[in-house]
């Protein structure tokens, strides 16, 4: 499973802990003395209402100045759990504070203090705040979840699945600690079991739209795409404003050549999430298929803006300019998705073919061998290295590449009828007919597919 996949998972992870949290309740601290207040403090109190009427509910419960301690504590919580419902990270660090002021023994309080902190991504003092929950109350299972979905998201698998048991372990019906264990399983490649994971979790709450999230992810990766858009569908029925459903069914479609519905997907991915880079990268992507490539590189350009770290952005924009002929700009883009991440292949394979456009075959060359070095059994690199060296006219050299990818893989017609080209060109006509020979019986027009893909 590549790094990005296995982030999502953990982000799926960190919202699945908060959304399951935020209706965890705290054993109610006081009797309120008159009717109104005590209405106030029931709806502050209901995490089923509306996170605006909790929050107003528990403003004027504060504001009515009869509750003292742990019972003052209690309204402060309840509203900091109100304003996380609204992603105001912000504010419900200020009321979990004041909580925690007035109540510093209370164990629940810190774990909600960690959550806060999950929302900003402030991930070493959640787990600080998980640390203290726990040491107040050893028995706290939802400070185990918490704290393992922290180090999830730090890449720490061990201590993720260590505290994801310990969690299961207390209270066997957490289904966040499933989705833990399925994110930290799937990090380490373990797909079958990461499905077993989720599907625990979705038994255990089947109406949390990122469970099926997940167990979709991780469909996608075992390649069982049917199963996979059944529960991306499944978890936007379930949340309809849940871009990354949107994003990733809309890779499946795209790799399935559904080209159009992978566009309406993005688009809605972008319209719940105008910042969802990932959205814009594979739209991109799209539209290179498509052949437009000027709105492949607006989608690129609001890519690598959004997120400057993303080297498929990069790669797609450069890709977009090498069809536009623009081979300066897509070598300058393939610079930069190689410094982002230098150890893949597919990255200097691209460069070398722009090289190659310019007619820098020795750069070429250069790059195809960097490839190699990254994984020596690269077909494509092998095969089109072979390419270069033959228009440098050294066909011994371009011959032995050809050997090497032919080595791998004899199932190619094409790589066939070069190698039988470049041996014609070395003087050994009968390797050469020999080649041609078996290239024809694959593909009878092998050459002159040739001319019309205008290979070399």
């Amino acid at each position: 499973m590549d790094d990005a996949m296995s982030r999502m998972l953990r982000g799926a992870a960190v919202v699945a802990h908060r959304t399951a949290t935020w209706s965890a309740g705290l054993m109610a601290a006081a009797i309120f003395a008159t009717a109104a207040s005590a209405g106030d403090a029931d709806l502050c109190k209901d995490f089923r209402a509306p996170p605006e009427a909790a929050i107003a509910a528990c403003d004027r419960a504060i504001a009515a100045g009869k509750l003292r301690g742990r019972a003052l504590a209690d309204i402060y919580a309840r509203r900091g759990r109100g304003f996380e419902r609204k992603d105001a990270h912000d504010r419900a660090l200020e009321d979990f504070n004041q909580a925690i002021r007035l109540a510093p023994d209370w164990a629940e309080l810190h774990a909600d203090r960690a959550n806060a902190y999950l929302g900003k991504r402030d991930i070493d003092r959640a787990i600080a705040n998980f640390d203290q929950a726990i040491r107040l109350d050893p028995k706290l299972a939802r400070a185990y979840v918490g704290r393992s979905t922290a180090w999830g998201a730090k890449g720490d698998n061990d201590r993720s699945l260590a505290d994801a048991d310990a969690a299961l372990r207390l209270d066997p019906r957490e289904a966040v600690a499933r989705n833990n264990r399925a994110a930290a399983l799937m990090s380490r490649g373990e797909l079958d079991r990461a499905i077993a994971e989720l599907d625990q979790a979705i038994k255990l709450s089947p109406q949390v739209a990122i469970f099926y999230f997940g167990r979709a992810n991780v469909r996608r990766d075992k390649g069982e795409a049917a199963h996979a858009l059944a529960d991306y569908d499944q978890a936007i029925r379930l949340d309809p404003h849940l871009a990354n459903a949107f994003s990733n069914r809309g890779d499946v479609y795209r790799k399935q050549g559904h080209l159009d519905r992978a566009i309406a997907d993005f688009d809605q991915a972008l319209r719940e999430a105008p910042g969802l880079a990932a959205a814009f990268t594979r739209r991109g992507h799209v539209f290179v298929r498509k052949g437009d490539n000027d709105r492949a590189i607006a989608d690129y350009d609001a890519a690598v803006r959004l997120d400057p770290g993303d080297a498929d952005a990069y790669n797609g924009r450069a890709n977009a300019h090498t069809n536009k002929g623009d081979y300066a700009r897509a070598i300058a883009d393939y610079d930069h998705a190689i410094e982002l991440n230098p150890k893949m292949t597919g990255l200097y394979v691209n460069r070398a073919v722009a090289y190659a456009n310019k007619g820098e075959h020795d750069r070429a060359i250069a790059d195809f061998g960097a490839a190699l070095k990254v994984n020596a059994d690269d077909i494509l690199a092998l095969t089109l290295r072979g390419v270069a060296y033959g228009e440098k006219g050294d066909h011994a050299r371009a011959v032995a590449d050809y050997d090497r990818a032919i080595g791998l893989d004899g199932r190619n017609p094409f790589t066939l009828y070069r190698r039988g080209t470049a041996k014609l060109k070395t003087g050994d006509t009968a390797g050469g007919e020999a080649d041609i020979a078996r290239a024809k019986a694959m593909k009878a027009d092998v050459a002159e597919e040739f001319v019309r893909r205008g290979m070399r």
